[in-house]
């Protein structure tokens, strides 16, 4: 595993610093890139108070892994044989039109 320094861009929004801060408090290099590559994420919650960061870095860094999972199936589609073929592939359209038309 890459330490922080190495994981984080040379061009950091983070300073070296604070970066060895929120490394001594338990944040590790994947979820500090995924704080500086997301900054669009408000960490305040209704009330107006910080939320604590940490955890809800986790979560979030959670629910966009499983989005970007995600992603990958909805370019997956079946033919009604559950034949597995890539989405608006040649074959599946072909064998689609064979199968209705020429029954």
């Amino acid at each position: 595993m890459k330490s922080s320094n190495e994981y984080l861009q040379k061009d950091s929004k983070i300073p070296p610093h604070m970066v060895a801060w929120l490394s001594a408090e338990g944040w590790t290099a994947e979820e500090l890139s995924f704080v500086e590559q997301h900054p669009e994420v408000n960490y305040i919650n209704e009330n107006g108070q910080y939320e604590d960061t940490h955890e809800k870095a986790k979560r979030l860094m959670k629910i966009h892994a499983r989005q970007e999972a995600q992603k990958g199936e909805r370019a997956r589609e079946y033919d009604s044989k559950n034949n597995y073929q890539g989405k608006d592939s040649p074959e599946w359209f072909r064998a689609s039109i064979d199968r209705d038309l020429f029954k």
